[in-house]
């Protein structure tokens, strides 16, 4: 099999990021063509997984006509509660952050993955959006008008800008000579839905313990969602039980906040590690989602960011359409970089000093997430303050 496609813009990923990007352009009177290098691996992604989404993030799905098919199966987060379950004789106190305290009724909602995926994939369908899988990228040049890419099963793609959502692993960040840099973490995340004998009522509880965070996230009903971070070893025990076992564990883990647990649904298990490019577009290729940035799930950041990405680098295409200027350009993928360093730079960095406060022994590190969580607890303009920076970008998106 061999031809050869035009497009206006070619996303590489069929994940969330990817196919928002697509419909966005698609609105946007772009052409687009989507590329699924690897259907089994965005499978395996949305196992066990639900998706935190923030208002904003809402917001920008609203707009895309995607949220009215998710709302269904979506849960408002009403209140967001953090534990320190250290055991650690410098104890941070508990902090309860409240949407209403802000004059929201939500922070956001809660979705499963798959639920999430369905709905994009049907708008993208009905748009008559084009998902392509021909096997992974063999090859990448970049001439002065367009990006030319060539795939295993030897389709050739050509088009003014690619759009490489195709996760922490992307090829085509690294065909493009985007250089990142990358830590592990000795962590591993487990993943799955329950159902539990209490209501949750909106609740979004947060324990912090020694093997990184514990985090139950309400879904539809009497069920929500987990995501639970042990050190490797723990978590090679605990995926090793049956469900059974694996629910008396959870049970003891969240101190019964939900009651008794049953009926989890299949488990997913995720190693840690973060990613940080140096740049966010070059050489006609501009990066969104987990090929620009990923960091372990502490305060929802990860799918929430990589949606800011498609948002920004949106606005920059129809402002380049509008001037009939390069939409792969360096001008454009320049603004592009700056319009999102800041927020993906913040997020990253302060998630990954949270997570690395919770594995260390030393002792001011410590006192100083204590003290940083009983600052938020305690002083009001600062919770508030915290809450709504919480949801927003740091920084603009364009």
């Amino acid at each position: 099999m061999s031809f050869t496609q035009r497009s206006e813009v070619i996303v590489i990923g069929a994940g969330p990021a990817g196919l928002a990007a697509a419909i966005g352009c698609h609105d946007a009177g772009l052409t687009a063509t989507v590329v699924d290098t690897s259907p089994a691996a965005s499978s395996h992604a949305a196992t066990g997984r639900s998706a935190a989404l923030f208002n904003t993030t809402i917001a920008f799905l609203a707009r895309l006509g995607v949220w009215d098919r998710c709302e269904p199966h979506a849960e408002p987060l009403r209140a967001l509660q953090f534990i320190d379950d250290t055991g650690r004789r410098l104890r941070a106190p508990d902090a309860l952050f409240k949407a209403a305290e802000i004059g929201e009724e939500a922070f956001g909602c809660n979705i499963a993955n798959a639920d999430l995926a369905r709905a994009l994939k049907e708008i993208a369908a009905e748009k008559g959006i084009a998902i392509l899988t021909p096997g992974p990228l063999r090859t990448f040049h970049e001439s002065a008008t367009r990006a030319i890419l060539a795939f295993e099963n030897g389709i050739e793609l050509y088009a003014p800008l690619a759009i490489a959502a195709d996760g922490r692993n992307s090829a085509t960040r690294e065909a493009a000579g985007i250089r990142a840099l990358t830590w592990p973490y000795e962590q591993t995340a487990m993943a799955a839905s329950f159902s539990h004998a209490r209501p949750h009522n909106g609740l979004c509880i947060e324990f912090h313990r020694n093997g990184g965070p514990f985090t139950l996230i309400p879904l539809p009903g009497n069920r929500s969602s987990f995501v639970w971070t042990e050190r490797k070893a723990d978590t090679a025990r605990l995926m090793g039980l049956d469900d059974e076992a694996f629910a008396r564990e959870m049970e003891k883990a969240s101190h019964f906040a939900l009651g008794r647990i049953f009926d989890l649904s299949q488990r997913g298990a995720f190693p840690l590690s973060a990613l940080m490019a140096r740049e966010f577009g070059r050489a006609r290729v501009a990066l969104v989602g987990e090929a620009a940035h990923a960091v372990p799930p502490i305060g929802a950041q990860g799918l929430n960011l990589g949606f800011r990405d498609v948002e920004a680098l949106l606005g920059l295409l129809v402002d380049a359409k509008a001037a009939n200027a390069d939409l792969g350009g360096e001008d454009l993928l320049r603004d592009y970089s700056a319009a999102r360093r800041g927020d993906i730079v913040s997020r990253t960095l302060g998630v990954d000093l949270l997570n690395r406060s919770l594995l260390s022994s030393f002792l001011p590190m410590q006192a100083a997430r204590g003290l940083g969580l009983y600052a938020l607890g305690a002083i009001g303009p600062l919770r508030r303050a915290f809450m709504r920076r919480g949801m927003a970008p740091a920084g603009p998106v364009q």
